[in-house]
Parts: structure tokens; C-alpha cells; sequence
């Protein structure tokens, strides 16, 4: 169910924008959005949205070990090497991560993924938080 504030934060980042994901002066939240951009625009120009809301990896393989051989290898060969272009240095961890990404937005919508991932505190504008140890490890 979709909260007022939650609404207002999907209403807030149009699709394709993930500057919620920017964090103050951090390069790696800067990459990880650009990236995700670049990814999104890249399925949006090239139609692929319809692979991610359709096909799921292997199990136990997911993106980074899908292999020939592998039900539906062949459209993700083809996916991979589209996708692939805008590969800035990647490791396969966090290329597979940024396919999970769009396979989330594919198949839960774009509302849904800034719900689950924009900030509590109703950016864009951060503020620094104080972190809080709990007693656990992470």
C-alpha cells in the first residue's frame, strides 16, 4: 500500500532519474547511479525491458555464471552484449547487481523500486546521519 510520503517520493524522481541514489560526496554512490541511468536508458532505446520482466537466471548462477547451455542463454548473450556497452569497470558482482536492479524495475515497476530505495529522510536533499551502533555486525 502506498503511503502519502511514499507518493510523494515516487512523484518526486520521474522515470529514469536516480539521483535518489546519490549520497554527499560519494564517488561510489555517483557511479552507481550513473550507471543505473546508463543501464535504463540503454533498455529503454533497445526495448529490453521485456527480457528482465520475463526471464529469470539460473538458480545458483544468477547473472554472472548464466552460461551456454543454460535455459535462455541465448537471449542473454544477446542482452549482455547490448548491455555490455556501457560497462565502466564493473566486476561481475556488481554488474549482476545492477541486472537485478533493472529485472526489479522491469518486473515490480518503477514506483516500487524508488519505494524500496530512496532514502526515509525525503531527499534529494541528505543530510548527514549519525550512525548508531547497535551491537551487530553487518
Amino acid at each position: 500500500m502506498y503511503t502519502p510520503y511514499s507518493i510523494h517520493k515516487m512523484a518526486t524522481y520521474p522515470p529514469g532519474d536516480f539521483s535518489f541514489l546519490l549520497k554527499d560526496n560519494d564517488s561510489f554512490s555517483r557511479m552507481w547511479a550513473q550507471s543505473c541511468e546508463e543501464a535504463y536508458r540503454v533498455c529503454e532505446k533497445n526495448e529490453l525491458w521485456s527480457f528482465f520482466k520475463n526471464f529469470t537466471p539460473p538458480v545458483a548462477k544468477g547473472y554472472m555464471w548464466w552460461a551456454a547451455g543454460d535455459l535462455h542463454y541465448n537471449e542473454w548473450k544477446r542482452v549482455n552484449t547490448i548491455l555490455s556497452k556501457i560497462d565502466k569497470g564493473h566486476s561481475g558482482a556488481s554488474w549482476a547487481c545492477l541486472m537485478r536492479a533493472m529485472e526489479k524495475i522491469a518486473k515490480k515497476g518503477w514506483h516500487t523500486f524508488v519505494k524500496d530505495n530512496a532514502p526515509a529522510n525525503n531527499p534529494p536533499v541528505l543530510k548527514k546521519a549519525k550512525i548508531i551502533s547497535l551491537g551487530h555486525s553487518f
